[in-house]
């Protein structure tokens, strides 16, 4: 996908976001989103979401390719939108919220491939700072020696298949919940009768 000596990184976002919405094609509601309106992010990034779980990467849990600009770094992660944490009613501040919450993904999802360290990234502003510890998984490459776009597929269609399998194997509402924030739960209670009635009426 080429490389410029001014600002590679963001050159090789700019011309990634197609791919990943071609690779995505085959995938039930996967939505791409990018950084920024008009510009980049101190940190852009490209992001699948699937939309059943979040359609903002400000919420829920989210595949995203972004990169480092200062270190000319690019990346593939499975990322954590840092509102509404479950976990911060327990006094947690956002980092070790989304920490915990990182180690509890990673439990769930094995990706043998990917590192579950944070990254090491060079953050200036002060939303980037969110970055490592919002990371579950990453892999990443130095932007003038990409792998080949096979490679980058391969890697980003397991980690997509592996990420909508999570999603949808939750047995128990309450962490249905936990981990799709924008998701609505009820409970409908009532004697065996009512049930029968429901049944045979289609109604309440």
């Amino acid at each position: 996908i080429g490389y410029s000596e001014d600002k590679p990184a963001m050159q090789y976002l700019e011309k990634f976001q197609e791919k990943i919405e071609k690779w995505s094609e085959p995938y039930e509601n996967i939505q791409v989103n990018k950084s920024g309106v008009g510009g980049w992010a101190a940190t852009p990034w490209i992001a699948a979401l699937d939309t059943r779980n979040t359609t903002s990467t400000k919420r829920g849990t989210y595949i995203v390719f972004f990169v480092d600009p200062r270190q000319n770094k690019f990346y593939l992660t499975l990322g954590q939108g840092t509102q509404d944490l479950n976990q911060l009613d327990d006094g947690l501040s956002k980092k070790q919220a989304l920490r915990e919450r990182s180690g509890e993904i990673q439990e769930q999802i094995k990706l043998n491939d990917f590192k579950k360290e944070e990254p090491d990234l060079t953050t200036e502003s002060r939303r980037d700072k969110f970055y490592p510890p919002s990371t579950v998984f990453h892999k990443d490459w130095d932007a003038k020696n990409l792998p080949k776009d096979r490679e980058i597929y391969y890697d980003f269609t397991q980690l997509l298949q592996k990420y909508q399998k999570w999603i949808y194997s939750w047995e128990d509402p309450t962490n249905f919940i936990k981990y799709n924030p924008d998701s609505k739960c009820y409970r409908f209670t009532g004697d065996p009768d009512h049930w029968i009635t429901c049944i045979e009426k289609r109604a309440w």
